[in-house]
């Protein structure tokens, strides 16, 4: 008999709470021959420091002397990482394929800000990973050769018991950022409520308090129950339509690492077109997006298994 989701979001919860078993020690970092390529191998040495992650730069269709150049760059800014190197046209296949393969937990790659016109249609490398990804996808559209720790952090709660892990997982980044807090934020519908306000705006107003106050004793009694380990978690239960009412949260507050759980199903170009939450947060990373996918089946670990040459 398979493993329930109830159990499995347990252990992926226990195991997150863990924080030297974070995505479960590995990550893959996107690296190609680009003016960005020094700000993504800092990031990359930074976050598989601070995490306890492995790390293994993976780059598809570089030619010799690009090759060597990455190597190059690789020993000189992330010592001891490994660097790998894999043929063909499709970034995004390549990247999911040795995820695949190594088990790793976490994919990290550079990313337009705003995707338009054929790019949007077609959807760009980064896009395309994190929509496919057999793991977790952490996106960064501005990365740095200085990069500074995640230090406010927010998680788009969707379901209390079902976004359990990601909180967990949240909680154990925010230690090891040392972050100044963690923002749980909850959205809630009230379409129902403007349009009930047109006949009577008072009671409108009512319920809409009532809901309000419903929604956060229900997130303040799930956040009490948890192991926060020191760390402040903010609440906010926030009105609107899901995904705008979160990002509107984390522009106006200032976060600079926004955590979302992943789509249960692949999407396609009718959520483009009628987005739902994932989509929205995927539209304009004004910070980076962590894509969350609990691992499935234990703990994952890091593995080699791509051709390439080790640094």
């Amino acid at each position: 008999m398979g493993e329930s989701d109830t159990s499995r979001w347990s252990r992926v919860a226990a195991a997150a709470n863990d924080a030297a078993s974070l995505f479960g020690g590995g990550v893959i970092a996107a690296l190609a021959p680009s003016p960005r390529a020094e700000s993504i191998v800092c990031e990359a040495a930074r976050l598989a420091t601070a995490w306890g992650l492995s790390l293994t730069f993976l780059n598809v269709g570089a030619d010799p002397a690009e090759r060597a150049e990455l190597a190059k760059l690789v020993a000189a800014r992330a010592s001891g990482a490994e660097l790998a190197f894999a043929e063909g046209s499709r970034v995004d296949q390549a990247l999911c394929a040795a995820a695949k393969e190594r088990n790793a937990g976490l994919i990290l790659i550079g990313a337009l800000e705003h995707e338009a016109g054929v790019t949007w249609y077609r959807g760009s490398v980064a896009r395309r990973v994190a929509r496919t990804a057999p793991c977790s996808v952490l996106l960064l559209a501005h990365p740095r050769v200085e990069p500074a720790p995640f230090t406010r952090p927010q998680i788009n709660v969707q379901g209390l018991e079902r976004s359990r892990p990601l909180i967990a997982l949240g909680l154990a980044l925010a230690r090891r950022e040392h972050a100044q807090d963690l923002h749980a934020v909850v959205e809630y519908e009230a379409h129902g409520l403007h349009l009930a306000a047109t006949a009577d705006e008072g009671l409108a107003e009512a319920d809409r308090q009532a809901l309000q106050h419903q929604e956060e004793l229900a997130l303040a009694g799930f956040v009490a129950s948890l192991d926060t380990g020191g760390v402040v978690v903010r609440r906010f239960c926030v009105p609107g339509r899901r995904g705008f009412a979160a990002l509107e949260h984390a522009h106006d507050h200032g976060r600079d690492l926004l955590l979302w759980r992943a789509p249960t199903r692949r999407a396609g170009l009718m959520d483009k077109l009628f987005p739902h939450d994932t989509e929205l947060a995927l539209r304009d990373l004004t910070c980076p997006l962590l894509i969350y996918r609990p691992p499935r089946g234990g703990r994952r670990t890091a593995t080699r298994g791509v051709s390439g040459t080790g640094q």
